[in-house]
């Protein structure tokens, strides 16, 4: 009894808020069956079954392979290989047009699971900028857009690489180096899984063997929370709900509710 009182959520407050408003608004967006009923998709070859090779041809295949996941028409996106420079500090980019055009860091190409990453990410950009449901004016369009995988079903894929480390030998010096990418962190796709995991009843989903030890460990700690807990915005009772403006009673009452979450919530409403 007391294990079931004391779970805890593995992500600070305002994350937590954060991505359960978000699931919800893509909830609204796109529906729950989308979710519910998404296939989970796999860094495995049973979901990319092509020979990869490290050119333009290569990643057009994959990235055909995601435009079916994530039910956009690859005729609808063109691709581009640029070099590093072309893109400083980027490795991705989303171009809006009437054929949108998506431009790849030519540095990508040889870390197979970091370019699925960026693909991923740069076909959500199809999805909610071109689908009219973000503007690049809104402030957290870059999370959102790393969170729409997860809805989709996606989430290892733009989970695992957020942080690459790599080691290069040079005769007797050797160099450690470590970067970051992506807009959300491996523990904040940990929990997002959680929440895709428990509203989709999921209370040890088999695909978290997937993921990276902090996210996989994130996902644990967060399905049991939500399962013993249920304190979530983003709730099997709640996900069909529609979306209505609050009111000021409303407001009113979730900021006198003994849950931080909705507090928090309230008060973003304000």
């Amino acid at each position: 009894m007391i294990g079931w009182l004391t779970a805890r959520c593995p992500i600070g407050l305002s994350d937590k808020v954060w991505v359960e408003r978000r699931m919800l608004w893509l909830a609204g967006r796109f529906g729950i069956g989308r979710m519910l009923t998404a296939r989970v998709i796999l860094p495995t070859e049973e979901y990319f079954p092509d020979a990869y090779t490290e050119d333009e041809a290569g990643v057009r295949k994959v990235m055909d392979r995601l435009c079916g996941y994530m039910d956009i028409d690859p005729a609808s996106v063109t691709l581009e290989i640029v070099t590093d420079e072309a893109m400083p500090g980027a490795v991705g980019l989303y171009e809006m047009r009437e054929r949108s055009n998506i431009c790849i860091a030519h540095s990508q190409l040889a870390h197979p699971p970091s370019l699925l990453a960026t693909l991923t990410h740069e076909l959500a950009h199809e999805i909610l900028l071109k689908g009219g449901h973000l503007t690049p004016e809104d402030r957290d369009h870059e999370r959102v857009t790393d969170l729409l995988p997860v809805f989709f079903g996606l989430g290892i894929l733009v989970a695992n690489p957020t942080v690459r480390s790599s080691t290069v030998t040079d005769g007797n010096m050797s160099y450690f180096s470590i970067s970051k990418q992506g807009y959300l962190s491996s523990v904040v796709f940990g929990y997002a899984l959680a929440l895709f995991a428990f509203v989709r009843g999921e209370r040890r989903p088999a695909w978290g063997w997937h993921l990276r030890t902090d996210a996989r460990l994130t996902l644990r700690a967060g399905v049991r929370f939500l399962r013993r807990r249920g304190d979530s915005l983003f709730h099997p009772d709640t996900v069909d709900l529609r979306a209505e403006v609050p009111s000021v009673s409303n407001v009113r009452d979730r900021l006198a509710s003994p849950s931080p979450t909705i507090r928090l919530a309230a008060l973003w409403d304000v």
